[in-house]
This record gives C-alpha cells, structure tokens and sequence, in this order.
C-alpha cells in the first residue's frame, strides 16, 4: 500500500448500448448489437457491486459515457480499435480524454504506430486491452512482442478470457529483464515506452457487454484523491491491482445469451411470455441479487408454475416439455431464491439449467422423434452461445503456448480417452482398460471418459458421464451406445485443460470427442479399432447399409489428426478412407505374460483326461465367421477322433449356434469365461483357431501364444500379423487351408510342442507393454506426433530365424 493514499474500485472495462458494431459474425448477420446496456444502468449496476468510480469504454465512441459524464465519479473512457501496419487489430482503452481528443484519436486510430505517439504526447491514460486476444483472428506472438514495446499498461485481467490467458500475460510481463528487452528493440526496431520500459503496470476489467458481469473484475487504485484527476493519476503513475476473476467461457457465452435474449425479448409470441419471464429473470439479472420481495417472487414463481403445470393442448409441444423441465429444475431455483449471488454461482447455475433443458430436449427426442422439428428449432439455440464462445477462446490457445513457451513452462500432458465401449468383454474395452492401467503405473495423466448407465466402481482416471439416452446396436442388441450431456463433458474437457484427445470409436461419445477437440484446438488421434463398414455389411446383408457406415466412418476418421491403425492389413483401409500415409500410426496391444501362462495348464481342467483340446475364445457372433468352425468340426470329424471343440465366449448369435450343435458329442460351447479361468482355459488346450476375417487385430490370438498354443487363423484381416507363419501357428488362404492347417497340428504331436515353444517366446519379445505404450504415449503427447512423421513398431527378420520353417500359408 501506499502512504497517504484511499482505495478506489473501478471497472476499467465494460460497455454500453452505444457499443453497436458486433465483432462476432453471427450477430453481425442478424443486425444484432453488441449491448443493450443503458449507460445510466452501467453506472448503477457498478455501483451497486461496489465500484467507486465508473468508466464506459464503448468502441470507437464516448456517446454512452458522454450521457453520465456529469456525475462526478465518472471518467470518460474508449476502447480504440487500432491496426499495425499488416492489418492486425488491436484494443487500446484510453481514459480520461475530451471529446477534442477523442475526434482526433479516430482521424489517427488506423495506425497504432502513430496512435501510440499521439496518446504519450498528450500524456493520455492508456493501456493494451487483452493483449493476447486475436481480435480480427490474425495476432501473433511477433505482434505481442510490439506491444511489449509500444505500451507501459496491460490489462492482465479480462473478464471474458479464459483464466489460463490472463495468467500468461501477467507473467510474461513480470518475467521481463533488460537483456529481454533490448533483444526485443533491437529485433522489431522499436524504442521500449517510458523512462523506466521494464515496469509495467497492470489494469483488469469485466469486459461486460451485457450488464451480467459488471465489476467482477476490476482494478483497485491508490489514489491520493478521491476525485477523477487523481484516480488517473494514480493509474498513469502505476498504482494499480488487478482483482476480481474469470469463468472464461461460461462468462462469454452468458453474455451472448443475455443479448440475445434481449434482442428477441420483442419477438417471441405471446404464448410463452411465462418462459419469457423466467428468461428474463435470468439474462437480465442486475447486481447477482436474488430475488428481495419474497410476497412479491412467490406471486410470479405460483404463476409460472401454475402454467407450467398445465400444458395446454394434447399435442407434441417442445413447450411443454420445457415447462416440465423449468418447473423442476433445481439450478433454475436457486437463481430465484432470495439473496445474493456471486459470479461463479451465477454462471454455474444457468449452466446446469441449460445443460439439463438440453438433456431433456434430446430425451424427448428419441422418445418423440416426431419432436425432431422443434429440438431443430431450440436446440441449437441453446449450444450456439457456449459453441460459439468455446471455439473464439480456443482460437488463442497457441498464443498462450507461445507465452508459456516463451517462460519456460512445462508440465505433464493430459490425455483425454473417449471410448463408447469400456464395461464389454471386446478388444476396444480390453484395449482401454490396458493403457488406462498402464498409464496409472507410469504416473501418466490419461482420463477414460466412457456414458454408461450399469453401476461401476470409482476409479481414478475414469470418469462417466450419466447417459441422457442410450440407444442399442444393431446386430448386438444386449449392448448399448450412451449419449451423455454435451453441455456438461464440454464443460469438463475445458476445465481439465487437456493437451490430447483419443477417440477409440465412431459412436456418440466418440464423435463427441472429435468435435470438442475442433472446437478446442486439441490434437485428436482415432483408433480404427473395429471394421465397422464389413461388420455392418455382414451383419445386415445390406449393401445400402454397408456404404452408409463405410461413408460414416470415413467422414469421421479424415477429420481426426492422425489415426492408428492395429494391423498394417488395416492400415491400406485405412489409405482408401482418404488418409495420408503421414497422418498414420500402427498400433499394436500387449498382454501380461505372467498371466497367460503355460504354467497355468491344468491336465483335469476339462474333466477326465481327453484327446487334443481346440479352443476357440471369441464373441459368439456373425462376424467372427463361425460358419467356418462349424465346416471346421465337421470335416476333422470324419477323418480324426482324437480331438474335442471348445467354444469360449458369448454374444448374439450363441443361442442359434448352441441350438445347432447340441448333439455334436465333441462341440462344446462353454459360455464367456473371465479371469484366471479363462487363463487356465487357453493354458490347458493344445489349438488355438480362429477363423475370423473383420478382426482389426485380435487380442486372443496373442493371448493364446502366450499360454503356449499354435493358432490357425486367416489370411484377412489383423490376426495373421500376430503369429510368425510356420513357427507359430498357420496362415491359410482359404476354407480348405484353415482345415487342412487344424488336421496337421491334430496329427504331428511334435510339430505342436515346437509350435508351443516358439509361440510363448514370439509373445514374450515382441509384445511388450513398456515398448507399445511408451511409443504410443509419444506419439500422442509430442509435437512429432504432429509432424507428419511415421512411427511404425519394428519387424524381427524372420528369414534370418534358425528355426525350421515349413510352409507358413496353407491353401
């Protein structure tokens, strides 16, 4: 503090109605303002939050201060709209001018070379406003580095920036020193401003456009006075604190939606003047006070729920439904509820009953899909703001890299995993639960984001959303794909500040991801976990529905920003889909190899001691190309009686197959099985088949070898990647081969042991968790990731093996 001086507060940043030129397109488009803010109210609204003075800082314009200038705690304020010489916008707030000065502000504004001289000649309080925001979308850090420069006063704190901008600027400005600054002049040809150029003094402001917001930030001065001449003394001479905060995006999109609202307060018919009302109550709420006159607010909340309550008509009406939605909303409650009320409070109340009004929206909708108009109409509406807003403070995001950067800071990346199958016995699920474990053992910050409704433990790193609905998949009917609050995970991806996302599938959270990576500016990587067009094809016989997912899955997977693949047979899928070769990842799985054992084997595990076991472990459905098991059993029945079939698994399709071979005396379906009993399983058979063609790889191939089974697979798809053909197991070309390949293992005992061996020690060298998921965490964390450079996993030469090799494919 200092001496002899008095504690003003003012909000050096806000506007008024004569703010009337909107930077944003969409409200240019519907001739929309920027505020509906009478000066006189920015005035009384200021005051009443605790402000000592007021200023306006309308662009380009002093009409509104000029209307409440004859107070005496007004200062006359501008937001100057400034360009460097290439075009770039600049905001310069300057304070305490005469409209003489004003008029020749604008006749000099279009050059801020020529401005900034003009203002230090004139001695005019002035500083940068939100020095890192890109006004006209073309700032860079070069231009930032001018401003270091050209102006002694930076407005550190914004009311409208996300938190983590303002912080960069205010420590980039601390962070300066004399051998920063001279290389600064010396590279961009400009004298650092003032006698002493390395102090900086600071301002803060709400940027308030719509009333909501005014004097949550402010700046603290020590003035000498209580007047006007010495506030601005005070503030030129630097005796200044920034205080107040910022919810960032939230505070963006209420102010939109508050002038919005204001906008079309004249345009709604007269059938939803209650809404209206409740609208208003929240978009024009003055000083975050509560409603005071209890008699008063119990009158109009008995009247909106007395309509609320009674829908009119019988018919599918959206009205209705937000009627329901308002009469018992919670969130809604409480900003009606008597009292005061704080910023944070404020946005995180008409967030949530936003968010649940979408929620109920979306609801009805899959139950009333003939409601789908009207959520068209609505729905869109309610996401524009939070959309809009989310994508204009992501778009700076590689200024406030640039500025960390600039300071030396590093931290850890955070991962954020968005998959719609996590709680299913699949390898999408098998694949996630691994590297989310693998992740937590090496202290990585990777978060599973998954929507179910089935109860599940809480877990770190694992965080579910609560469906709004669930819709179930074709051809798997037993599962389901949840759709969670758009608002609400938006909400959390921001607040979490992650550096990556990974998406495991094209479904509901999985398109989620991608779009709020876009809208973020997060680097999006896909897995092409499942090969959804042949599943879809397969499944349905349709070829119609087979090029509708084939259209939808490269609509999805071209607008991620780079995709791994499991198998390099997918990866040439994945080049038809329009991908680059640069844009392209192999990513292979692991397993522990302690727990898929031969050491597992148990010689009784199937009962009495029995002749060759095969085992098939896998989902019991049409995709895994059971028919060929079938043919399989068959034609080694009629030439081999010393084998038995074990079919592990369950799925759709197990009821039809159980039906069918229910009297094969050495077909045994078993049902799913988990765990150290599935471990015991592959350890205490001697074949492993699998005749699946879709498999984009096929953890329970790799599963098998490390239990110490040969496997017979096929020549499609990514199961024959994971075994060395001829010294693990068998690669057949066709129906004939794969049978052919499963009676020479039946007959050469010897060929099986070796088999065995070779196929343990594969497993043991190649798929090792520290190897893939190092590479993998690389890849999605660094900038190489980004590069365009290919980062493949390395292929043993097998040519070179000692090992005996006999024919690897089978015809």
């Amino acid at each position: 503090m200092f001496q002899n001086t008095s504690v003003v507060r003012i909000d050096l940043h806000c506007h008024s109605h004569a703010s009337n030129r909107p930077s944003l397109w969409l409200m240019q488009r519907i001739g929309c303002p920027e505020s509906f803010t009478p000066p006189e109210q920015v005035r009384e609204t200021a005051m009443q939050r605790g402000m000592d003075f007021v200023t306006i800082t309308d662009h380009n314009t002093i009409d509104g201060v000029d209307r409440i200038a004859h107070h005496d705690n007004v200062i006359i304020g501008n937001e100057i709209t400034t360009y460097f010489p290439d075009g770039v916008k600049i905001h310069v707030v300057c304070l305490g001018i005469t409209r003489d000065q004003f008029e020749e502000i604008q006749q000099i504004r279009e050059n801020i070379f020529d401005l900034v001289k003009y203002l230090n000649k004139q001695d005019i309080v002035h500083f940068c406003a939100h020095p890192l925001h890109k006004v006209n979308g073309r700032l860079t850090w070069d231009h930032f580095e001018k401003c270091i420069l050209l102006f002694k006063r930076f407005e550190i704190l914004n009311g409208t920036r996300l938190r983590r901008m303002n912080q960069a600027v205010q420590m980039v400005l601390a962070a300066l020193n004399p051998t920063i600054l001279d290389q600064l002049a010396k590279k961009h040809g400009i004298d650092p401003v003032g006698e002493r150029p390395l102090i900086k003094f600071v301002t803060a402001g709400s940027d308030d456009h719509s009333g909501l917001f005014l004097g949550t930030c402010y700046t603290e001065v020590e003035a000498t006075t209580r007047t006007k001449e010495g506030v601005l003394e005070a503030i030129r001479q630097g005796k200044t604190h920034a205080c107040g905060d910022t919810d960032g995006c939230l505070t963006l999109s209420h102010q939109i939606n508050s002038i919005a609202y204001q906008y079309y307060r004249s345009k709604i018919s007269s059938e939803s003047q209650e809404i209206l009302t409740v609208l208003g109550h929240i978009f024009q709420h003055r000083g975050f006070k509560k409603e005071k006159s209890t008699k008063r607010f119990r009158k109009t909340w008995k009247k909106l729920f007395s309509y609320f309550r009674k829908p009119k008509g019988t018919g599918i009406h959206l009205y209705d439904e937000i009627r329901e939605v308002l009469s018992n909303n919670k969130a809604l409650k409480s900003l009606f509820q008597e009292g005061f009320i704080n910023r944070e409070e404020y946005n995180r109340n008409v967030f949530h009953f936003t968010s649940d009004v979408l929620d109920e929206m979306i609801m009805q909708i899959c139950r009333k899909p003939k409601s789908l108009p009207y959520f068209l109409v609505f729905a869109p509406a309610l996401l524009a703001s939070y959309f809009m807003s989310t994508k204009n403070l992501h778009d700076e995001k590689d200024l406030i890299f640039a500025a960390e950067h600039w300071l030396g800071i590093k931290h850890e990346p955070k991962v954020a995993w968005f998959t719609d199958s996590y709680l299913n016995m699949d390898g999408v699920s098998k694949t996630c639960c691994k590297f989310l474990q693998a992740a937590k053992q090496r202290g990585k910050h990777l978060t599973m984001i998954i929507s179910t409704s089935e109860m599940i433990d809480a877990q770190e790193h694992l965080v579910n959303f609560s469906p709004v609905h669930t819709f179930p998949i074709p051809g798997y009917e037993q599962l389901s794909l949840g759709l969670p609050s758009i608002l609400k995970v938006m909400k959390y991806v921001e607040d979490e500040e992650f550096d990556s996302i990974v998406v495991s599938t094209p479904g509901p959270l999985g398109l989620l991801g991608l779009i709020l990576g876009k809208l973020m500016h997060i680097p999006v990587h896909g897995i092409y976990h499942t090969d959804l067009p042949r599943i879809a094809l397969q499944i349905s016989d349709d070829p119609i529905f087979g090029q509708l997912a084939s259209m939808l899955t490269k609509l999805f997977y071209q607008h991620v920003d780079s995709v791994f693949a499991p198998s390099r047979w997918y990866l040439h899928d994945i080049f038809n889909l329009g991908i680059s070769v640069e844009q392209t990842r192999l990513l292979e799985r692991w397993i522990d190899p302690e727990f898929f054992s031969p050491s597992k084997r148990c010689e009784s595990y199937w009962g009495a001691p029995q002749p060759v076991k095969l085992l098939f472990v896998g989902r019991i459905s049409k995709d895994k190309n059971l028919n060929l098991l079938i043919q399989t059993y068959q034609a080694l029945f009629q030439q081999y009686d010393n084998f038995i079939f074990y079919i592990v698994g369950d799925g759709p399709n197990f009821e039809t197959m159980r039906m069918k071979t229910s009297k094969w005396d050495r077909f045994m379906m078993t049902g799913a099985k988990f765990g150290e009993d599935l471990a015991k399983a592959y350890a205490s058979s001697d074949i492993f088949v699998f005749p699946g063609l879709l498999d984009t790889f096929g953890n329970v191939v790799i599963e098998a070898q490390a239990s110490g089974l040969p496997c017979v697979v096929m020549n499609e798809g990514g199961p024959q990647e994971l075994i060395q053909p001829g010294v693990t197991g068998f690669t057949a070309k066709s129906e004939k081969g794969f049978i052919q390949a499963v009676g020479k293992l039946l007959e050469d005992e010897e060929l099986r042991k070796r088999m065995s061996q070779q196929a343990r020690l594969h497993v043991e060298k190649r798929f090792t968790e520290e190897r893939i998921f190092n590479t993998f965490w690389r890849n999605i964390t660094h900038s190489d990731s980004q590069s365009g450079k290919k980062n493949e996993f390395p292929v043993e030469d097998e040519s070179q093996s000692a090992i005996p090799i006999i024919p690897a494919f089978i015809d």
